[in-house]
This record gives structure tokens, C-alpha cells and sequence, in this order.
């Protein structure tokens, strides 16, 4: 399944799958940029998971909430329940080792 850029609030109602990652990541971030093909690439082999984007410089409402700081930020849901953050770029195998833990810890 594709990532999905989601807009304002969106996020909340996108939050509530049984699993959601959700990339909270802005433009003028190189890291963002790195992982931006990794994350793709998992959404895209990976069923079961919603894999969703939110540019924070744009739409801060996310980021408020959960005190975002520093970007690229990885928010893993479970039915709404935020159960994990992961801060700042990562490798392929680091990633689908945190959605291994979302889906069966």
C-alpha cells in the first residue's frame, strides 16, 4: 500500500488502523529525505500496516501534540494508541525491525 500524505487532522481518524506509522517529516530536512525512499519502500511491500506522512512545517497540529522537536519523526499506532517514537533517519532493517515490534509485541 502507498504512503499517504495526510493534511491537518487528518492524521487522528488515520491513527485509529490497527497499525499506523505515520512520518512527521518537512521539506528542508536532509534526513527526511533519506528515509523518505525507505519508508515508500516498506509501505509498498508491506500489507496490514497504514504508513501515512504529515509535513510538519506545514501542519504543526501533530507535532504540538506530541512534542515533536526534531525531524524525521516516526510515530508507530496501534488503534489510535500511540505505542512507540523514533527519532531521526534509519536503515532499512532498523525500520522493519520497530514495525516487527508494532505488530507482534
Amino acid at each position: 500500500m502507498a504512503t499517504v500524505e495526510l493534511k491537518g487532522t487528518e492524521w487522528k481518524e488515520f491513527s485509529k488502523a490497527d497499525y499506523a506509522i505515520i512520518d512527521c517529516y518537512g521539506y528542508n530536512c536532509t534526513a527526511c529525505v533519506m528515509l523518505e525512499p525507505i519508508f515508500d519502500a516498506a509501505a509498498d511491500e508491506l500489507s496490514g500496516v497504514s504508513f501515512g506522512r504529515v509535513n510538519i512545517m506545514e501542519d504543526g497540529d501533530i507535532a504540538e501534540k506530541f512534542g515533536i522537536s526534531a525531524m524525521p519523526t516516526l510515530l508507530y499506532f496501534r488503534k489510535g494508541e500511540l505505542v512507540n517514537q523514533t527519532i531521526g533517519n534509519m536503515e532499512r532493517e532498523d525500520l522493519l525491525g520497530q514495525i516487527s515490534d508494532l505488530l507482534y509485541k
